[in-house]
C-alpha cells in the first residue's frame, strides 16, 4: 500500500488511513523497536500464547538496539538476580554455549549476541521486519484513546514511498526514543524535573562537584577561545545553568560504547573521522596542558573506564570504553543531544553524526596530534577498535547510546522516593538491578569573581546515599500511559519515571524484564477487551513467578561487591 499524502486535506488524510488501515493486515501485538525490552516482549508474548500474532517493527537493519548494536550487553546488573527466570537468561546463557564456556557471558562479540537473539526468535515464531521507521507526520491513526494503526516507511527512502500500515490489538513502544508514544498524543517528558516536583533530594540541577569535573581555583580551565576572543570553546553549553535544584531540559549525555583492544592480532588504529577538527578538542588539550603543568601523566584509563568485557572469554580480550570518573573530558558529549527527542529525522542524524565525530574524534586527537604527550600518545598506541566487530561500520557500534529519550508521564510516576529496599509494591512486576546512574548532564560555563569564564560539568552522580535504596521493586505503572490518552499501549523502555528515577532503570536487564510484563499485559489486555490501565497486577505478576522471576526484594539480592569491583 503506497498512499501519497503530498496535497492531501487533514481531513481526508485521516479518512484515508482509516481506509488503508481496515485493509492492512491485523495483529495482536506490534511492537516497535528491536531492542532487548522489545524481543523480550515479542518473544514472551508468543511463549504465552502461541497462537498470539506478533510482530517487530525495527527501524535500523539490527536487532537487539544496545545489547548487540551498542555493544554493552546486559553487563548492568549487580548480581544474577537481576536477569533470573527472564529471557535474559536464557540470552546470557546462550552466549556462552557458543563460547564453549562454563559461566553466564553477559557481553559477548556483537555477532553472538545477533545470533543469540535470533535462536530465541526463531524457536518462538517472532518475525522482526528492519528498515521500518515510523513516518514524521500522520504516524498514528486513533479513534478515541485506541491506536488503530501505525504508518511507516522504508528508513532512508522518501516518507511518501513505500509506505505500509499495521494495524493491531496492543502496540508497544520498546524504543529508546519513545516516538511511537510521542506521536500517539501521549504525556511525555524530557529533561530533568525539579527537586520540589515530586520531592527528589537529587533532581534538578545539582551543586558543584569534583566528581568528573574540571578544576576550579588556580587551575580552573578557560571556556573561551582566548582573553581576547570570549567565543565559547567548542562542545560548551552557552545556555546558563537555572538556579540549583530547578527543573531544565537536559539529559545525560549521549555516546558509542567502543569495542577496543589491546591484542595485535585484532587492534586496528582509530580512524580519522570524516568531519574531523581538532580544534574541537581543544579544551581536551588544555585539560591535558594542566596535566602536564602538575607532573602528571594522562593515559587513557583516567579519561574513561576502560570496562573488561563481562563474562567474555575469546581470544580479543575486549574492552568496554565508558565514561570515565576523573578527567572532566571524556567519550559523553554532554549539550550535543540538545533538541534529541524533538528532533526531526534529519536533525537526528546530523546530531549522530556530531557524537560520530567527537567520540572517534576524541580517539584520533589523543593518538595522533603533536601536541598531545608524548607518554598519552604511546599509551594511545597500546589499543585499537576491534577488528572483528561491527565490520559493516568499520569497527565502530552503529547503535548511539541514547542513555534517555522521552519518558512517558503516566497516571503514575515512579520517583526517587519509591527506590526503598524494604517498600513492598503490591504491583511490583520485577526488581532493579542497579542504583543511581547519572552521566554528566551539562558542560557549562562558571563565571569566577574576577570575571572569567572557566569550564564546569555538572549533574552526574554515581555511588552516593541513594545506593542503600536503589534495588527496588518496580510498580506495573511504570509501562502504562495515561488512561485518558491512550488505552492500548504499553511501553517498556521510555517508562513513566522521573530523571532520578529512570537513572536506576534505564539499563537493558531491566528492558529485558519487563518485556515479560509487558507482554502479559497485552494479552489478556485482548482476552479481557480491556484497556491496559483496567489489567490487575495479579496477571504479570503469575506469569512471572511461573518462570522464576522475583517479584520482590529480599536481602539475598544485596550488591555482589564482587560484581561490583569487576564492573567498575
Amino acid at each position: 500500500l503506497q498512499p501519497k499524502m503530498k496535497g492531501i486535506q487533514p481531513s481526508l488524510s485521516v479518512f484515508l488511513l482509516l481506509l488503508l488501515s481496515s485493509l492492512a493486515q491485523d495483529y495482536d501485538i506490534v511492537i516497535y523497536g528491536a531492542t532487548g525490552g522489545g524481543l523480550s516482549t515479542a518473544i514472551a508474548a508468543k511463549r504465552i500464547n502461541k497462537n498470539a500474532k506478533v510482530i517487530v517493527l525495527e527501524p535500523s537493519n539490527d536487532i537487539g538496539g544496545m545489547t548487540v548494536a551498542g555493544g554493552i550487553g546486559l553487563r548492568d546488573t549487580f548480581n544474577e538476580f537481576g536477569i533470573k527466570g527472564t529471557i535474559g537468561e536464557e540470552w546470557v546463557n546462550l552466549n556462552a554455549k557458543q563460547y564453549n564456556a562454563t559461566k553466564p557471558v553477559y557481553q559477548p562479540d556483537e555477532w553472538v549476541g545477533r545470533k543469540s537473539w535470533q535462536i530465541l526468535l526463531e524457536k518462538a515464531g517472532v518475525t522482526v521486519i528492519y528498515n521500518t521507521t515510523l513516518v514524521e507526520k500522520g504516524a498514528v491513526v486513533k479513534k478515541g484513546t485506541q491506536i488503530i494503526s501505525i504508518q511507516t516507511f522504508t528508513t532512508g527512502s522518501p516518507q511518501d514511498k513505500d509506505v505500509k500500515i499495521w494495524k493491531s490489538k496492543v502496540f508497544v513502544d520498546a524504543s529508546y526514543e519513545g516516538d511511537l508514544a510521542r506521536f500517539s498524543g501521549v504525556s511525555y517528558t524530557y529533561g530533568r524535573e525539579s527537586r520540589w516536583q515530586y520531592n527528589e533530594s537529587q533532581a534538578g540541577v545539582m551543586p558543584y562537584s569534583t566528581f568528573n569535573n574540571f578544576p576550579r581555583g588556580k587551575n580552573a580551565i578557560s571556556a573561551v577561545v582566548s582573553p581576547t576572543d570570549q567565543r565559547l570553546l567548542w562542545g560548551i553549553d552557552p545556555r546558563p545553568l537555572p538556579p540549583i535544584g530547578s527543573a531544565d531540559d537536559r539529559m545525560m549525555g549521549y555516546s558509542f560504547r567502543l569495542c577496543v583492544t589491546m591484542h595485535k592480532k585484532y587492534r586496528s588504529p582509530f580512524p580519522k573521522p570524516p568531519q574531523y577538527d581538532p580544534s574541537h578538542f581543544t579544551l581536551l588539550q588544555r585539560r591535558l596542558d594542566l596535566a602536564t603543568s602538575l607532573g602528571q601523566t594522562v593515559k587513557l584509563s583516567n579519561l574513561c573506564n576502560l570496562l573488561k568485557y563481562r563474562g567474555y572469554t575469546g581470544e580479543a580480550q575486549k574492552i568496554d570504553v565508558c565514561n570515565g570518573y576523573q578527567g572532566g573530558f571524556t567519550t559523553d558529549a554532554p549539550y550535543l543531544n540538545n533538541g534529541y527527542v524533538n528532533a526531526s529525522y534529519e536533525k537526528r542524524k546530523e546530531i549522530w553524526d556530531l557524537h560520530y565525530e567527537y567520540v572517534l574524534g576524541m580517539m584520533y586527537y589523543l593518538s595522533n596530534d603533536q601536541r598531545v604527550p608524548k607518554s598519552t600518545r604511546e599509551n594511545m598506541a597500546l589499543y585499537g577498535l576491534c577488528n572483528d566487530q561491527w565490520k559493516t561500520s568499520n569497527y565502530v557500534p552503529p547503535q548511539l547510546y541514547v542513555r534517555e529519550g522521552l519518558r512517558i508521564i503516566g497516571d503514575k510516576v515512579m520517583a526517587q522516593n519509591d527506590f526503598k529496599k524494604l517498600d513492598r509494591k503490591p504491583d511490583s512486576i520485577g526488581l532493579t538491578g542497579w542504583w543511581f546512574d547519572v552521566h554528566q548532564v551539562s558542560r557549562v560555563t562558571f563565571k569566577t569573581a574576577d570575571g572569567k569564564l572557566i569550564v564546569n560539568q555538572e549533574g552526574e552522580r554515581w555511588k552516593n546515599d541513594a545506593d542503600k535504596q536503589s534495588q527496588t521493586d518496580i510498580p506495573l505503572s511504570v509501562l502504562l500511559p495515561k488512561r485518558k490518552e491512550v488505552t492500548n499501549l504499553l511501553v517498556p523502555v521510555c517508562l513513566s519515571s522521573t530523571h532520578i528515577a529512570y537513572a536506576a532503570l534505564r539499563l537493558e536487564p531491566t528492558f529485558v524484564l519487563l518485556g515479560h510484563s509487558t507482554a502479559s499485559v497485552a494479552l489478556e489486555s485482548i482476552r479481557q477487551s480491556k484497556p491496559v490501565q483496567d489489567i490487575h497486577h495479579s496477571v504479570p505478576q503469575k506469569y512471572l513467578k511461573s518462570i522464576g522471576v522475583a517479584i520482590h526484594w529480599e536481602p539475598k539480592f544485596a550488591i555482589d561487591s564482587q560484581i561490583l569491583d569487576m564492573l567498575q
